[in-house]
């Protein structure tokens, strides 16, 4: 006994001593935020449900719907749902399996084999009943690193979830915001159409007195045209709109009721400047992260196919020539060992796969560097579009407050009996687009808010909002 253990520990040893252990390479260094000039400050606080900001109940409702009803919702579900069934198949291989057989064979026994008498010769039925075990032993972690690559794909899937719901939402908020904008817009164009008309009945009434031209009334009914044209171009736009909003939500909204109610577009924080959290907020680069360090686990896994593999076995049941003995007690069985494999000459196949997978983590790295890059961009002109619109909504606002003091000084010169209406309905005419003008430039300024709630990853409170380290991935 001494001597086949002796034996044993020989062969193992010369299997495990062919080869060094597995060494770790060298920490691949991903950029870190101060190099795409990210500052250290960090981004507001925001809900989970950041659009509830705005206070209006239609669109909550709308981005609760879509959020639960959207079928690019189900298909990223669906891809993470599988994901996490390939993570449970691949940690099913770090352990033991038992696999219980019943196999039965008519066999015609050879006289001239190792078959004695009175078997040699005769057809029997040959059975074995029984459970097999075999247990990979992962000596140097092979399927360990597998495990942990899986495990990495189903959180880049988590953060594709989320990344997806936050699209979604964001969608749901500008597409509601456009068709707001359709919505004062046309108003306001209805109403100017309605002093153009004042406009053109005043017209007709000096040419019929003979107080004005005939080509006032020529240019009033241009004036009035115009204003029908700019009426009918303004209302066209809201169902398209409303038809965005039925594929975002899943349904029709021909019958559901919006408010028309007027969103204040600071009512949503976002920062004034590039967050240090950025790179942790994003799910995007999170993901590109994740499968960086996936990469780098694939890597080690070709590299450690060059070690030896260690194999428990056992057996346990009966093995007998005919049925009636199956079940007896002399048939019984018992086996337990191991193997050990080594492989010495593949052709330069692991070679191959080694090169493969280094090029794999190099592609990952260099489209997680290039995520970044894009996010930053993102980011930065988000930004750079909220600060124009707050400028260009200062102007307009401005432009209103004038267009009212005219519009005043014009009325009192009226009460004088200086003028007549003219310059009265032109005047409101020019007050109503310019409020028109000052309104949808707060609707802009809210969509662009919305533009850098997307550019920063949404909030920090979101269920799916994970945290990781963007300095390192270590093999």
């Amino acid at each position: 006994m001494s001597r086949s253990l002796y034996v044993l520990a020989m062969g193992m040893t010369l299997l495990t001593g062919c080869v060094a252990g597995p060494s770790r390479e060298a920490t691949k260094s991903l950029p870190s935020a101060a190099a795409f000039g990210i500052m250290s400050e960090a981004a507001p606080v925001l809900e989970a449900e950041w659009w509830r900001a705005f206070q209006d109940p239609s669109l909550d409702a709308l981005v609760s719907l879509a959020l639960h009803d959207s079928s690019t919702l189900v298909t990223v579900q669906a891809a993470l749902d599988q994901a996490s069934a390939e993570l449970g198949g691949t940690q099913s291989a770090a352990g033991p399996s038992v696999v219980a057989a019943w196999t039965e064979d008519r066999e015609h026994l050879s006289s001239r084999s190792y078959f004695p008498p009175p078997f040699g010769g005769k057809t029997y039925w040959n059975g074995d009943l029984g459970a097999d075990l075999h247990w990979n032993m992962d000596l140097y972690g092979r399927i360990a690193r597998r495990v942990d690559a899986a495990g990495r794909e189903v959180a880049a899937r988590q953060l594709q979830l989320r990344s997806a719901r936050l699209a979604i939402a964001a969608a749901v908020v500008t597409t509601y915001l456009d068709w707001q904008r359709a919505q004062q817009v046309a108003e306001a164009t209805t109403q100017v159409l309605q002093q153009r008309e004042a406009a053109l009945t005043l017209a007709q009434r000096r040419v019929a007195h003979g107080l004005g031209p005939t080509s006032e009334v020529t240019t009033a009914r241009l004036d009035c045209d115009a204003a029908r044209a700019d009426v009918a171009h303004a209302e066209a736009e809201a169902p398209f709109a409303l038809h965005r909003l039925g594929v975002l939500t899943g349904r029709g909204m021909t019958n559901s009721p919006l408010s028309a109610a007027r969103l204040d577009p600071q009512a949503l924080v976002v920062p004034a400047v590039l967050p240090g959290d950025l790179l942790t907020r994003r799910s995007d680069i999170q993901a590109a992260y994740q499968r960086v360090a996936a990469a780098s686990d694939q890597e080690d896994v070709a590299r450690l196919a060059r070690y030896p593999n260690l194999d428990l076995h056992a057996f346990i049941g009966t093995s007998a020539f005919g049925l009636d003995n199956l079940l007896s007690a002399p048939a019984r069985v018992l086996l337990a060992g191991f193997s050990a494999a080594l492989p010495l000459y593949d052709h330069g196949s692991r070679a191959a796969a080694e090169r493969g997978a280094s090029a794999a983590t190099t592609a990952a790295i260099a489209h997680y560097n290039q995520t970044v890059l894009e996010s930053v961009r993102e980011a930065a002109d988000a930004l750079t579009r909220v600060a124009l619109r707050e400028r260009e909504l200062g102007y307009a606002e401005a432009a209103v407050l004038e267009q009212q003091q005219t519009l005043s000084d014009l009325q009192r010169r009226r009460a004088a009996g200086l003028i007549d209406d003219r310059p009265i309905f032109a005047a409101r005419a020019l007050l109503i687009m310019a409020t028109s003008r000052a309104q949808d430039l707060r609707l802009a300024a809210a969509a662009a808010r919305v533009s850098v709630v997307v550019a920063i990853g949404g909030s920090a409170d979101d269920p799916g909002f994970l945290t990781a380290s963007t300095s390192k991935v270590s093999p």
